[in-house]
């Protein structure tokens, strides 16, 4: 049986505890924020093969697992003070959403796609 996100969350109580679960969990529903996300696996990506960053791979697969289940687009800053983005409230993963909104893009994400 799949477990919707949904129910995944209201067991762990949190979207932290999402982070294990990362890529692996199911497809239920359309990603709202799809394009931010593909840029914050990317950094993901990047860091996951650099040994003395694995801190930093393992906060991005949390944001990444949280921007999986979200159940609203991210349009604004603002969004991010909603309980369900409390992930996303990093002053850093802030600075990369914003850049997002601003721009389209994470630059750094760009960067290291080339």
């Amino acid at each position: 049986e799949v477990t919707s996100p949904k129910r995944l969350l209201s067991r762990t109580g949190s979207l932290s505890s999402l982070s294990d679960v990362g890529q692996e969990l199911p497809a239920t529903r359309e990603c709202l924020n799809r394009e931010l996300l593909q840029e914050f696996d990317t950094l993901r990506e990047h860091y996951a093969a650099k040994k003395n960053e694995r801190w930093r791979e393992a906060q991005y697969r949390k944001v990444v697992a949280a921007l999986r289940v979200l159940p609203f687009r991210i349009t604004s800053l603002e969004d991010l003070s909603r309980p369900e983005a409390a992930v996303l409230n990093g002053n850093h993963t802030k600075a990369r959403v914003e850049e997002f909104l601003q721009r389209g893009s994470i630059q750094l994400a760009q960067h290291l796609q080339q």
